[in-house]
């Protein structure tokens, strides 16, 4: 599990669940609250495994440090709306998801194609 290299236990996704129900943070598996996220990361990771980015420094910026931080082994959640096909589109936060982005691959033309789930399988 990608959790494992931070916890002596393993985590599944039924147990995230059931840790973000007993705090409060969602119902079904929903997510709308990044300071839920991060304090429900904490809690499974620990706090010094967290950090919030905001991504305002545009697209060059926030695309260069996130492929830095996948470099140094580093886990990224990614919020961003889910078009009618699943696709990620700019709805205003109207359909709101996470993508866990997880690993990159960078071919010798140094095109970058990064290793992420999304949905309700991440």
């Amino acid at each position: 599990m990608w959790a494992d290299s931070f916890m002596e236990h393993t985590l599944t996704l039924e147990n995230l669940l059931k840790i973000s129900q007993a705090n409060y943070f969602t119902k079904q598996g929903e997510m709308f609250s990044v300071a839920n996220m991060k304090a429900l990361c904490e809690q499974v990771m620990g706090s010094d495994h967290v950090q919030i980015q905001h991504g305002t420094q545009g697209l060059k910026v926030d695309k260069s440090f996130i492929i830095d931080e996948i470099k140094t082994g580093a886990i990224v959640f990614v919020p961003y709306d889910s078009d009618h096909n699943h696709d990620p589109c700019l709805k205003k936060g109207l359909k709101a998801h996470w993508a866990l982005i997880f690993g990159l691959l960078e071919d010798d033309n140094g095109e970058v194609y990064l290793l992420a789930r999304q949905g309700r399988y991440i």
